[in-house]
């Protein structure tokens, strides 16, 4: 069996495997099928199953989990780390906690180890088939309200951890500076123009919660600004979301995670500059971004915004979801990645996965054939060499899911350059 290395132990969350099951599959897989590869996959070593609603896999995963205690396979519940994530239809303030509650039922758990706001949208409450109406995507996102049913989650116990997926650099400085589950607290000025980006840096280092007072700049007082009101970029989203200027999503997240609903809440496919948003929001930090990563799309950028705020990248894709609506043959077809395996005597699934690993990446693996389940654990034992890794570094990038569903005139996203933020 695999001996997996894991990410370190957090005040954010606990030990993560970093190599991840993923169960989304188009088209949709039977859960005999799928709950047998998940119960295969635990024989085989893999400890981290990442799910959610709209993949209509969480039963699968739970029964998975169970019959493996049963067998022996794993002493608990407690050997897995579990990730589901909170679906765009129930990104509103008054439905995460709802959410978390019937995903845990569907799993057939107590907790979650991670749960995430899964794309930066909201659609009208219901259940749609892909492509999505275009009638059903909110012209607003409410972060703040968002984030407070996942803190909600996180304090009843039902979420371990909370977290992010996909959010932009500046959508997850927003986050950071609303979220509220912290024990210390640094109260300083703080707005989006005026970051304190050195400041949060020294008290994240000292495990001291930074606060922020004038969030709005203080217009109209002796020693404030009419800068953060005045603010364009500030008002067009304001317009963009149906929100004051001073108004956000990710409170709802937060919720779930005082609630304990969530251990971890997190975003995924979230644009750098949205993750810089969110976390100059949030109190509770997201723990995890969980964005498309393969060696055709190395998410450079955003792997920076990460790295310094302290958020674990988590890739899906990492083969490019050859077959699938959504994804691309770039990454199997490479002649440079096709090379390199010859080369190495590997198969070219186990280059791309490699260099996830090398990049402090927790990747997300998706495969029902055991001997693909065992090579993608055959990954820890050898190394990549430094010509090899230049030779990655070149390839050319192409993003394989661009979001086209939640494209809409009537949304906040009119264009694929809206929605990645011009990252495209």
């Amino acid at each position: 069996m695999a001996n997996i290395p894991e990410v370190p132990a957090s005040e954010l969350i606990q030990t993560m495997p970093r190599v991840g099951m993923g169960t989304a599959a188009f088209p949709f897989t039977s859960s005999e099928d799928t709950t047998a590869a998940m119960l295969r996959a635990i024989e085989l070593g893999y400890r981290h199953f990442d799910t959610a609603r709209i993949y209509a896999t969480e039963g699968c995963v739970g029964e998975a989990v169970a019959e493996a205690v049963r067998r022996g396979l794993i002493a608990s519940r407690a050997d897995v780390f579990v990730t589901s994530k909170i679906w765009c239809s129930d990104l509103h303030a008054d439905r995460v906690v709802p959410a978390a509650r019937e995903t845990l039922r569907n799993l057939g758990m107590d907790y979650v180890d991670l749960l995430l706001v899964h794309w930066p949208v909201s659609l009208t409450p219901g259940n749609y088939d892909f492509p999505l109406p275009k009638e059903v995507i909110l012209p607003s996102f409410d972060m703040e309200g968002v984030w407070r049913g996942m803190e909600e989650c996180h304090r009843l116990g039902l979420a371990r951890a909370i977290g992010v997926s996909n959010f932009s650099a500046k959508k997850l400085e927003q986050l950071l500076s609303l979220a509220a589950v912290r024990p210390a607290v640094n109260q300083v000025e703080v707005n989006p123009m005026w970051q304190q980006r050195t400041l949060r840096e020294v008290c994240r280092r000292e495990g001291v919660q930074l606060c922020g007072y004038s969030p709005l700049g203080a217009k109209g007082t002796p020693w404030g600004s009419a800068a953060v009101m005045d603010s364009g970029v500030l008002q067009d989203i304001a317009r963009a979301k149906g929100k004051t200027l001073a108004q956000g999503v990710w409170r709802g997240m937060e919720e779930c995670h005082r609630l304990g609903l969530a251990r971890a809440i997190g975003v995924s496919n979230f644009s750098a500059k949205k993750l810089e948003q969110l976390l100059s929001l949030a109190a509770v930090r997201p723990a995890v971004n969980q964005v498309e990563v393969n060696p055709m799309w190395q998410q450079r950028t955003l792997r920076e915004v990460c790295r310094r705020e302290g958020v674990q990248l988590c890739g899906y894709s990492p083969l490019g979801a050859k077959g699938t609506p959504w994804g691309s043959a770039a990454v199997m077809d490479s002649g440079v990645l096709q090379d390199i395996a010859r080369a190495k005597g590997k198969t070219l699934a186990q280059i791309c996965l490699r260099w996830l690993y090398e990049q402090g990446d927790v990747l997300l693996v998706k495969t029902y054939n055991e001997k693909r389940m065992k090579e993608n654990l055959d990954i820890f034992n050898w190394e990549l060499t430094d010509e090899e890794r230049e030779r990655i570094s070149q390839l050319p990038q192409l993003r394989g899911l661009p979001g086209l569903e939640f494209i809409s005139d009537h949304g906040p996203y009119k264009s694929v350059e809206d929605l990645w933020d011009g990252d495209v």
